[in-house]
């Protein structure tokens, strides 16, 4: 009855979490980039709490430790693992943003009596080797999310080992998507993407209804802090991606992609939503609540459209042969490795010219029918100044207005 009255009190749950994140947000992690030695120093805090049950269950190519951790002695178990992908790291951060809040006076009787209920299993970073450059493929350059049917490489033999061995009710695989993601119809960036994966003989199995039902839900609770950010990919079956495959088995399995959010490089938003995504799905499965959404809602999440970009210029003049054609102006930023702090330096790239009038930007301008001054090529970088009668209307520098 104890537990029944506190999950009544938890209406205001992602309130309480949002008001309590600053305090467990992980400072050793401020950037998307990090080392491997990182992520062990901080699974090292962790071992003198035997709230935490440490192992490693493989190592990679280069013999780094893949290493996983699980919480709760509940029958409701909970299989997370993240940066499957080398080079996509919001939801790692966050994993260690709850973990934090698990291991500090936060985790009151309202929370901790859930993992009575629930036993959650992480595996912070599946492909070190990939972590360490950076990259999305492992140390042999192979995508790991597209071995799950050969299972030749180690990342993927040592989590379907985990499969078999911790045999999960849910399963969550975490990724991050690129920032052109836009929520389908509109400007809004897909700041989340779900996907119930689909199954190998093309038909709706009850666990990918369940999926479905699951999304809802959290697409529901995670409106109030993104409002219509969130999006949905579509259900093609990809014979060889992990998903995929750990759906056709039988396991209950969700997607969740990472993407951008205005004025967001580092992907704190997405990453804060990842946190709260995580107690969400907790205090789902253990109040059985997720029963309560539907496949219909979750088919109404609008699917997920690549028409973003980091800088859109409208209505810009471009001058040839005594003639001035109007078009707009597309620019993405490309990050460039460097010996950073946030480990990159930016590089624009013009991705396109032309009627971009159903496309939209992070960063939208009107030219109002100024005239560039010099000639533009698609993939050069966007060094170029708008005039209005010789006089300077605006300075794009690398990709960025800084005059205008």
């Amino acid at each position: 009855m104890a537990f029944v009255k506190r999950l009544l009190n938890m209406k205001d749950l992602l309130k309480r979490l949002d008001a309590h994140y600053p305090e467990v947000r992980e400072p050793k992690l401020p950037f998307r980039r990090f080392k491997h030695e990182t992520v062990l120093s901080l699974i090292d805090t962790l071992k003198n709490n035997e709230f935490f049950k440490i192992e490693e269950i493989a190592r990679s190519i280069e013999g780094r430790p893949i290493q996983s951790i699980t919480i709760g002695s509940g029958n409701i178990r909970i299989l997370v693992w993240t940066q499957m992908h080398g080079n996509e790291s919001t939801a790692t951060r966050a994993v260690f943003d709850f973990l934090n809040f698990c291991n500090s006076e936060l985790l009151t009787a309202d929370y901790s009596e859930w993992f009575n209920q629930v036993c959650m299993c992480f595996v912070p970073v599946l492909n070190p080797d990939g972590l360490e450059r950076y990259q999305r493929r492992n140390a042999l350059n192979i995508d790991p999310n597209r071995d799950a049917a050969r299972r030749s490489t180690p990342e993927i033999r040592a989590l379907f080992s985990l499969l078999e061995s911790f045999k999960p009710d849910w399963c969550f695989n975490m990724h991050d998507q690129r920032n052109l993601f836009n929520v389908g119809g509109t400007k809004e960036p897909a700041t989340l993407s779900f996907l119930s994966p689909s199954t190998a003989d093309g038909k709706r199995n009850q666990n990918q209804s369940d999926a479905m039902m699951m999304i809802d839900k959290l697409n529901q609770a995670l409106q109030d802090f993104i409002p219509n950010k969130i999006g949905r990919f579509t259900h093609e079956f990809y014979p060889t991606a992990s998903g995929d495959n750990i759906q056709s088995l039988g396991y209950r399995t969700i997607l969740v992609e990472s993407g951008g959010h205005v004025k967001d490089v580092e992907r704190e938003v997405a990453r804060k939503m990842n946190f709260m995504l995580l107690w969400k799905a907790i205090e789902l499965t253990a109040s059985g609540n997720w029963s309560k959404g539907t496949a219909l809602r979750y088919s109404e999440i609008p699917k997920n459209d690549q028409k973003l970009f980091d800088l859109l210029i409208r209505n810009v003049g471009i001058e040839r042969n005594n003639q001035v054609v109007f078009a707009d102006i597309g620019i993405d930023r490309v990050e460039i490795p460097a010996s950073l702090p946030e480990g990159f330096v930016v590089k624009s790239s013009i991705r396109e010219i032309g009627d971009l009038s159903h496309y939209y930007g992070y960063d939208e301008v009107s030219a109002d029918g100024a005239v560039v001054n010099v000639e533009l090529n698609l993939n050069e970088v966007a060094d170029f100044t708008l005039k209005n009668n010789n006089e300077t209307f605006m300075k794009v520098v690398n990709g960025f207005v800084v005059h205008g």
